[in-house]
């Protein structure tokens, strides 16, 4: 609740958001948080894991006290673990949006940019721009997005995000 009043009320249907910070301030938990909202709202959301495991994404819920598996047994909350190098970046978009569009998916966290990037098959440049492109095609279609994005430093010049992502973000 302090965060949304912080927000201005929460994150904005259709805005695309970063959640960026150095290992272990809690990005993902932070993405989590929204997530479990837009379930609790009936809005279906997906997560799409490229860091962690979906057991190490469901203790850390329990253990703050997320919903978390309650939504998941609903189906309001779909999570996906990503395998490396499973997916090209084009089938992992294809992926994403068939659950926009078949599922009725609403709000989708990306957790986080740099697995997505290690973890996709093709060249980076190809990633880079899929990643892109389906971050705008979800913006169009109306639909939530959070991105996880790691960020190098934890002192010194500021940098919203590591791989020059910040330009896509509503929010960050």
């Amino acid at each position: 609740p302090a965060l949304d009043d912080l927000l201005g009320g929460g994150i904005e249907r259709g805005t695309v958001t970063v959640v960026s910070g150095p290992t272990g301030v809690g990005k993902s938990t932070t993405g989590t948080h929204f997530l479990a909202e837009s379930a609790a709202r009936g809005e279906r959301a997906a997560a799409y894991l490229f860091e962690e495991s979906e057991a190490s994404l469901r203790h850390r819920s329990a253990s703050i006290g997320l919903p978390f598996e309650e939504l998941v047994e609903s189906g309001d909350l779909l999570v996906e673990y990503v395998e490396p190098l499973a997916l090209s970046s084009d089938e992992f978009a294809h992926r994403v949006r068939e659950d926009v569009e078949e599922r009725g998916v609403r709000t989708v966290m990306i957790d986080g940019t740099a697995g997505y990037r290690l973890s996709t098959r093709g060249d980076e440049s190809d990633r880079v721009v899929e990643l892109h492109s389906l971050v705008r095609c979800l913006r169009n279609m109306g639909v939530t997005v959070i991105l996880v994005e790691e960020t190098e430093r934890v002192t010194g010049e500021f940098r919203p995000t590591s791989r020059k992502i910040s330009y896509l973000a509503d929010n960050i």
